[in-house]
């Protein structure tokens, strides 16, 4: 018997007490229960009970018949593992769970659509009951030690973003790439996926264009403090996008507890079947990624949302006036500018590669462009923007050098230098007579 059954017939068994002990004194057995139930002792873990006179009797008479094991609660769990489901979705659980133990329920659910077993019913809870009385393995997140959490949703759409970085193994040699996924709040509509080598700036930059330039823009954005995140080239683009960047605490997964959610769904459902790919390219993955979030995340029912998808609850609480985007100013935005000091070769370092730059910037410094979406370089020579590239030290290896030729300044030979020497001594020698030949007079002496 379950140890709540037990506490629930101690206190029964306090009740009987009180009843057989008012009948030792001689009371009647009818104005005996009628005492007991107008004041009821308590309960065993010190609760307030309350029952009718009927219920008492029969707990007077089931203890008379059997003892306590008569006061025991009859145990009305069920023997079968659910009488909705079908028998085929039943066996389809066990060989699934013993195939893949990290499945969840809603996985599970669309694997047998997809593979046309009958189910029995839509629910997912009660798929879930059917598993926990099987005993088959599943995975809840655990509950957060810190209680100062507060739980916050925007009611509209594009008013917050969630965005965060998961990794995963793709292909048979399980090369390690990460996904990032722009998540809105109110909704929990993915507006946009990019898979990447790691986390950094240009990666998060372009997750951010292409939800710009699909979905309009957004009044804020949350991240936690990786270093794609918190760069300064990232916070240029969005003080130039005018689109506060907050940062969650750190060490503090619970504060972004929506997209840490989404990404353990995304994980469970979409990232694990990486494994098995054959093109391990990172246009191949995004498209992939990008295909999942549309045409299966965007389009489930989701429970915090009342079974509603978060494309529907994204279309109905999406803002009617949504400003058009300039995709020219706006793609402007994503150049950032910052200075290099360039060699006597006529090159500046960037990213640890050297780039070559125009002729005639030895030893100054120079401003260098980068176009974050494409990773391009720039510099500005006479008022136009050219694209700079790394030094081609093979063609500079067989390459001819170009002579500087001298050039005069004057043009006759400059005459003798007139030194502050020969100076101070013509002014403490000077000649007896003039330029003209006359001599000088004594106050001009």
């Amino acid at each position: 018997m379950p140890e709540h059954h037990q506490k629930v017939a101690l206190t029964r068994f306090i009740a009987v007490s009180a009843v057989l002990a008012k009948l030792e004194t001689g009371e009647s057995f009818s104005r005996a229960l009628k005492q007991v139930t107008m004041s009821p002792p308590l309960a065993a873990d010190g609760r307030k009970v309350s029952f009718s006179e009927r219920t008492l009797r029969r707990w007077v008479s089931s203890y008379r018949r059997a003892g306590f094991d008569g006061l025991m609660p009859m145990d009305r769990r069920m023997k079968t593992a659910s009488r909705v489901l079908e028998n085929d979705f039943i066996s389809y659980i066990h060989r699934e769970k013993s195939m893949d133990q990290e499945a969840s329920i809603p996985e599970l659910m669309r694997r047998a659509n997809e593979e046309n077993v009958a189910i029995g019913t839509n629910s997912r809870t009660t798929v879930w009951r059917a598993v926990k009385r099987l005993n088959l393995p599943i995975f809840a997140a655990k509950a957060p030690e810190n209680t100062s959490m507060r739980r916050f949703a925007y009611p509209y759409a594009l008013q917050m973003a969630l965005t965060d970085g998961v990794y995963f193994r793709a292909g048979s040699r399980r090369v390690k790439r990460v996904a990032m996924v722009l998540l809105d709040d109110a909704s929990r509509f993915a507006l946009a996926g990019v898979v990447g080598f790691s986390e950094t700036t240009e990666l998060f930059l372009g997750l951010v264009w292409l939800s710009l330039t699909r979905h309009g823009p957004f009044a804020n954005l949350y991240a936690d403090h990786g270093s794609g995140f918190s760069s300064d080239h990232a916070a240029l683009v969005f003080a130039r996008l005018e689109i506060p960047l907050i940062h969650g605490t750190v060490a503090y997964p619970e504060g972004r507890g929506k997209i840490e959610r989404f990404n353990r769904t995304l994980r469970a459902d979409f990232l694990r079947g990486l494994e098995g790919v054959l093109d391990t390219s990172l246009e191949h993955l995004q498209l992939r990624l990008n295909h999942h979030l549309e045409h299966v995340y965007n389009r489930s029912p989701h429970e915090s949302l009342d079974g509603m998808t978060p494309e529907q609850k994204f279309l109905e609480l999406r803002p009617k006036d949504i400003t058009k985007v300039d995709y020219r100013s706006l793609r402007e935005k994503f150049f950032v500018s910052f200075r290099r000091k360039a060699s006597r070769t006529n090159d500046v370092q960037l990213d640890g590669t050297f780039f070559e730059i125009p002729r005639g910037h030895a030893g100054r410094t120079v401003v260098i462009v980068k176009d974050i979406l494409s990773g391009d370089y720039f510099f500005d020579h006479d008022q136009k923007r050219i694209q700079i590239f790394p030094v081609d030290y093979t063609h500079n290896a067989i390459s001819s050098r170009e002579r500087a030729k001298y050039e005069p300044t004057h043009e006759q030979e400059p005459g003798p230098v007139d030194t502050a020497a020969n100076k101070n001594f013509r002014s403490n020698y000077r000649p007896i007579v003039s330029p003209s030949g006359d001599f000088y007079e004594k106050e001009d002496i």
